[in-house]
């Protein structure tokens, strides 16, 4: 499996101050994670797996409302806890305070960090970066390994990880390599998608009954959810997904946000009769598991070689 280096991070971000801003606590409790296992990026893990989701039980802290707990600049803190040191570190990135960041760093992670920014073009392109950005938004963090793993969003969809270890009543960043323990990797994951319960897109335009391997004609979905995915898929459990669209993203050929009008290619079937499915979730599906066939919108096709 492949390790995972867990570095601060490299492509920060600024936001400016708001005036609404509130405090996290540090209350991590326990939490059940439920993971589908057609989320794009999942480890294989039999230990944990239930039927087509895997269950973990952590310590963690979910962060729900990420705006109004989104972190803001400190110059100063007294890093008693994770998202305080987090906070202080922020405040360093917009100052382009480089001492300050590398202090907020254990002594273990020294040595790495002299050879990271070893020369002055390195260290001046990395604070080139922090400036003129948005957003600091914790989604989740994770007791871990004697430490603690937050997920937090720098921009917009770029969602990484930062590891924090207390040392001697402070919480410290530490440059840190993941164990081979597909959890965290799972568990991440889990809360980088935020999936939501898969529902029915409506078909405003469907395909013919029947078709040729030459033709590829187009089938339009109403959405539930702006920025939805859409797939189509042969339903049976465990085999991939057969065509994937987003909305206004990958195969989408319909500028209107809510609608999903995907490309039917047909060289994706075999020739035959197929009764298919199309389900809409808020993340890319990898293979077909029984919430998909549950809740899915139903149409038949029939393919006939050209």
């Amino acid at each position: 499996m492949k390790k995972r280096l867990l570095l601060f991070v490299m492509n920060v971000v600024y936001i400016l101050p708001i005036a609404a801003q509130t405090a996290i606590p540090y209350n991590p409790r326990p939490v059940h994670v439920i993971v589908p296992l057609n989320i794009s990026g999942i480890e294989k893990d039999s230990t944990h797996r239930v039927g087509d989701h895997l269950e973990y039980d952590v310590t963690g802290q979910e962060i729900k409302d990420t705006i109004l707990y989104q972190l803001q600049p400190l110059a100063t803190s007294d890093r008693s806890t994770p998202w305080l040191t987090l906070e202080e570190l922020y405040g360093a990135y917009q100052n382009g305070d480089m001492k300050k960041i590398k202090s907020l760093f254990t002594k273990g992670s020294q040595s790495r960090l002299n050879d990271i920014f070893s020369t002055k073009e390195a260290q001046d392109n990395f604070l080139a970066k922090a400036k003129g950005k948005t957003a600091m938004r914790p989604y989740f963090g994770m007791v871990y390994d004697n430490g603690f793993i937050v997920l937090w969003e720098t921009a917009p969809g770029h969602i990484e990880r930062i590891f924090l270890q207390p040392v001697d009543g402070k919480w410290m960043i530490a440059i840190y390599e993941e164990k081979n323990n597909p959890m965290v990797n799972n568990v991440m994951d889990y809360y980088t998608n935020k999936p939501l319960p898969a529902v029915s897109p409506e078909i405003t335009q469907r395909v013919p009954d029947t078709l040729t391997t030459a033709e590829q004609p187009f089938i339009t979905f109403k959405l539930k959810r702006a920025n939805d995915w859409v797939s189509v898929f042969i339903p049976k459990l465990g085999i991939a997904t057969s065509l994937t669209a987003q909305d206004n993203g990958f195969n989408d050929n319909d500028d209107n946000f809510g609608v999903i009008k995907m490309i039917f290619y047909t060289d994706k079937f075999q020739p035959g009769d197929y009764e298919l499915e199309a389900v809409e979730t808020n993340y890319p599906i990898m293979s077909v598991n029984s919430e998909m066939i549950q809740g899915g919108t139903k149409f038949h096709v029939n393919i006939k070689a050209q």
